[in-house]
């Protein structure tokens, strides 16, 4: 009698065959001396399906939200259902401000399609979340977005995105200068008049900062610093001209900068110079080291109160949380003072002041499962009589890498990028006598 081949000991086991040899009947099995690993389920089925068509926008707290909010009813292979009139219902399930959601919160789709139009939310937050609910579908979620007070206003936006850019003011004009597009440094110089509300390009700097720290003394704007090099670079306004002069002693960048009594102080910055503390002086185009900063940073911001520097903010390694940390400089003395933290860590931010309270402006705070950092539009206020810190709600914009100057009593915040997006235009304005 022909006896045919033995076959092998099978076992049954977590989902899978455990045999000897590794295929039974083409089937893959694994051998019973080896543990038997767990097949993964079949994915479930498709289902109905809800999805935001338009996402909304950055809100101001009590107005319409808009663009307004769409949201398409999807049959299982994705597509809209065209006839499907069934209501659907939009709440909100993230309340950072603790708001409500008005306006006509339940709506029959139309063509499949269900439009929300006159959507407001009455309290100002940072990282709103809507939900859309309807029978027979599964829900959906926005993106998070800002809800801003009415003193947040959108202007003109920048004619190229950047960012890593220089922004400070000359005489009532607010200048744009270098930038990162694309992961290309730009030479763009471009300045807006806050009047007209426009933009105007202007000679480029001769040698593209990376990224541009900026200060001004006496009319006269500095672009400091680079990725090789300690170069300075000065512009005249009138003129339209770029003059290079003495260079920094110590090559840095991402470093920030302040000037106090028309003397530029170089502070911090990637490379050796975390730490140091450099001072221009225009006149005699000259360079002197100061007392370095008890915390070396950059990424951090810098403004100037009272004839006070004021270094906030940053962080001393880019696999290290944000810092919050505050330090003061007085000049005079070549001194350093501990002052209030930040109540929110923050890199890549900006910092002005207004009516002599320090503002720190966006930033980033934390890095995604990806690995980009997380933007935030978080606005805290600084006393430094009191030496204490207020939040007053978010800009419309969440971002970090930009720029900010002041304009008559209004801060501007300009271009960035927020989280693991393409470089902003964006100009936004803050008018802290409209806060209320």
């Amino acid at each position: 009698m022909h006896r045919g081949p033995l076959l092998p000991f099978l076992v049954l086991c977590g989902g899978c065959f455990e045999a000897f040899p590794d295929t039974f009947l083409g089937f893959p099995v694994c051998p019973t001396s080896e543990p038997c690993t767990q097949l993964p389920p079949p994915p479930p089925p498709p289902v109905p399906r809800l999805a935001f068509g338009l996402q909304p926008g950055s809100a101001t707290e009590g107005a319409m939200i808009s663009p307004p909010i769409q949201i398409g009813l999807l049959a299982a292979n994705g597509s809209v259902v065209s006839t499907a009139t069934d209501s659907v219902t939009i709440r909100i399930v993230a309340d950072p401000g603790g708001g409500t959601l008005s306006g006509t919160t339940t709506v029959a789709a139309v063509n499949g399609i269900a439009m929300f139009a006159n959507l407001r939310i009455d309290k100002r937050g940072e990282g709103y979340v809507l939900a859309a609910a309807a029978a027979g579908y599964a829900p959906a979620f926005t993106t998070t977005f800002n809800v801003s007070c009415t003193c947040w206003t959108t202007k003109d936006p920048m004619s190229i995105a950047r960012l890593g850019l220089g922004v400070a003011v000359v005489n009532g004009v607010l200048y744009a200068v270098g930038g990162n597009i694309s992961g290309s440094w730009t030479n763009f110089v471009e300045a807006y008049e806050p009047v007209a509300n426009s933009w105007a390009t202007k000679a480029p700097i001769p040698q593209a900062p990376i990224p541009a720290a900026v200060g001004v003394v006496d009319g006269v704007l500095y672009a400091v610093g680079g990725y090789d090099a300690g170069t300075l670079q000065a512009y005249d306004p009138v003129a339209n001209t770029w003059t290079t002069k003495a260079p920094m002693p110590t090559v840095r960048f991402d470093l920030a900068v302040g000037v106090v009594n028309g003397v530029l102080y170089a502070v911090g910055g990637r490379f050796d110079g975390a730490g140091t503390v450099e001072a221009y002086e225009p006149v005699a185009n000259t360079w002197t080291p100061k007392a370095p900063m008890p915390t070396p940073r950059y990424g951090l911001g810098v403004a100037v109160v009272n004839s006070i520097l004021y270094a906030v903010g940053g962080h001393s390694a880019d696999n290290l949380p944000a810092l919050a940390t505050v330090e003061a400089y007085d000049p005079v003395a070549n001194s350093w003072t501990s002052m209030a933290p930040m109540p929110t860590p923050r890199h890549g931010l900006g910092v002005a002041v207004v009516n002599g309270i320090l503002y720190a402006v966006g930033g980033y705070n934390g890095y995604s499962s990806s690995g980009f950092p997380v933007a935030v539009g978080t606005v805290e206020a600084y006393d430094p009589d009191a030496n204490s810190w207020t939040n007053t709600g978010p800009m419309l914009t969440s971002r970090g890498s930009f720029g900010v100057g002041v304009v008559n009593g209004v801060l501007y915040a300009v271009g960035g990028r927020s989280s693991n997006s393409p470089e902003l235009t964006t100009l936004e304005a803050y008018d802290p006598a409209q806060d209320r």
